[in-house]
């Protein structure tokens, strides 16, 4: 029997020709409905999907012949890994594709913040002409906080390395050995940084992350950038931080209340906590795009492809 796999939402056309070369059969089910999508899965070898609808315990166990699952980005928090495993169901992401995507896209935000570009930019074009008032800082003079450096915390740690920043990172489960970052405690981190950047997964241990309790034990004044997950930090915490000026400023390429597709992080009428976070002029906002670019797509393609297939 051949083997096929369904792409449940649509990606980079190299994924596709990659599978086919293999002798798969590539059924293109991202303009599909759930409905029409349940015939192709039952016999599926496995799927490719971003974010179209979690993949549940109920979606496993409605397809047992599901040998593989592979999510074009670098996030797994839609798919019940647990699920998977005990049913035997290999799951696979692609972070090194979007890793300098991400990493360029935080610097963006970092120093769209630190030379008050945004509020700069609004004044200008309301005819006022203020420079002392806007004045910036170097990065060479910040010393940097990162949570969680994976793929995408150490890419970002290399960038900012290149500009001369100190860079102290925290992670749980990884013993890093880059030249370019110290690797630290949690208590240090909160202790030193001037910044602190998130770049952790999305999971029961991580979900609020940084709360009212975290910001608390931040010492120092802090720029603040989030473009992991919306969940892994409290709206509400980052408002009071900005309202007390413990944070300086925010950069947010992902909010809290994003649908679970990323399709949008509105509601009608739109949450409390997120219309005050919206009000502050020292506040970026990015419609998690930090991973998307020309180039990061097609890494991705490439890379998942390669992971999955070397197994076939």
């Amino acid at each position: 029997m051949m083997n096929s796999v369904v792409f449940i939402d649509s990606c980079h056309a190299n994924m596709e020709e990659a599978f086919a070369a293999k002798n798969f059969e590539v059924i293109r089910g991202y303009n599909l409905s759930d409905d029409e999508l349940d015939g192709p899965l039952r016999s599926a070898t496995g799927i490719i999907i971003r974010s179209r609808f979690p993949i549940d315990q109920e979606f496993l166990h409605k397809y047992p012949n599901l040998q593989f699952i592979g999510r074009f980005g670098a996030g797994l928090e839609n798919i019940d890994l647990d699920a998977a495993k005990q049913l035997g169901i290999s799951c696979y992401n692609a972070p090194e594709g979007n890793r300098k995507a991400v990493a360029e896209h935080a610097l963006g935000l970092l120093l769209n913040l630190v030379n008050h570009i945004k509020r700069a930019d609004l004044e200008v074009h309301q005819g006022l002409w203020k420079r002392a008032e806007n004045t910036g800082i170097e990065i060479s003079n910040m010393t940097v906080g990162i949570i969680g450096c994976g793929q995408m915390g150490s890419a970002f740690s290399e960038v900012l390395n290149l500009l001369g920043a100190e860079v102290l990172a925290y992670d749980k489960y990884a013993q890093l050995n880059f030249p370019f970052v110290r690797q630290t405690s949690l208590e240090e981190v909160l202790e030193r940084s001037n910044t602190i950047s998130l770049h952790l997964p999305l999971n029961e241990e991580t979900q609020y992350f940084f709360n009212l309790e975290l910001l608390e034990k931040i010492k120092n004044p802090f720029w603040f950038i989030n473009t992991s997950r919306g969940k892994i930090a409290q709206t509400k915490a980052v408002v009071e931080g900005l309202k007390s000026g413990k944070i300086l400023g925010a950069g947010l390429d992902v909010l809290e209340y994003e649908k679970a597709s990323f399709t949008s992080a509105f509601d009608d009428p739109i949450n409390e906590d997120l219309s005050e976070l919206l009000e502050f002029n020292n506040v970026i906002t990015t419609p998690h795009v930090a991973g998307w670019s020309k180039e990061s797509f097609e890494k991705m393609g490439k890379v998942l492809s390669e992971k999955i297939l070397k197994n076939y």
